[in-house]
């Protein structure tokens, strides 16, 4: 099932309609930032008691703005690309003689656009490193769902397990490097998902968790 165009367009505007006319025309700073995505799921999977699920690795990034709420607060609005899913382990690959010629991973990989909107708790930037806290509810909207095999053998398949729609909370920290007008980033988050990722007749339960480690630029007002 893939995700009709305008429900994208439909949580980009709901989106920004939370941000405040008033912080929206004091930005104070914009950034670009990737980095490598650790997933996994949590709760009930059908392939319990056959294998255990653990984390899968990706990629994630995007673009930020950072608008003042004063006292040391702003507000974070985010776009970003967020590659999920889990990983089911490795798996032996034979020849006709039943002799192993290497191992490949199987994986569900799922894509979404997210739409994290933070708050920021920032230091006082008086050193070279700036530290700083965020928080707040992320929407994701699926991209892409496939289940893959990667190693000696690549392929990949689409599969119809997930919701289009995925609700989370994200909690993190960083740096700011610098104190000029271009900055660098380094930050690291965790985004857990609030509401089920996959359909019911998939699970019912099972939620996605990302760790989130991203370097990058901010340029500064």
């Amino acid at each position: 099932m893939r995700v009709p165009f305008p429900s994208r367009i439909i949580a980009l505007l709901v989106a920004l309609s939370l941000v405040p006319p008033a912080a929206a025309a004091g930005v104070t700073g914009i950034g670009l930032k990737g980095g490598l995505s650790i997933a996994t799921l949590h709760g009930r999977l059908p392939t319990d008691g056959l294998v255990e699920n653990s984390s899968k690795l990706g990629f994630g990034g995007g673009v930020w703005l950072t608008l003042p709420l004063g006292g040391g607060f702003s507000l974070q609005p985010e776009l970003n690309y967020a590659a999920k899913g889990t990983s089911f382990g490795k798996i032996d690959l034979t020849d006709s003689f039943g002799t192993v010629v290497g191992t490949a991973e199987v994986l569900e990989v799922v894509g979404y656009f997210e739409l994290p909107l933070l708050v920021r708790v920032s230091a006082p930037n008086r050193r070279l490193a700036s530290p700083y806290l965020l928080a707040g509810p992320v929407v994701g909207v699926r991209l892409s769902q496939q289940l893959r095999l990667t190693g000696v053998l690549s392929a990949g398949s689409d599969i119809d397990h997930f919701r289009s729609v995925d609700v989370g909370v994200a909690v993190g920290t960083g740096l700011e490097l610098g104190r000029g007008q271009v900055r660098g980033v380094l930050e690291g988050r965790y985004t857990l998902g609030l509401t089920p990722a996959t359909e019911d007749i998939y699970s019912g339960d099972a939620r996605n968790g990302a760790l989130l480690l991203t370097m990058g630029l901010a340029l500064r007002r």
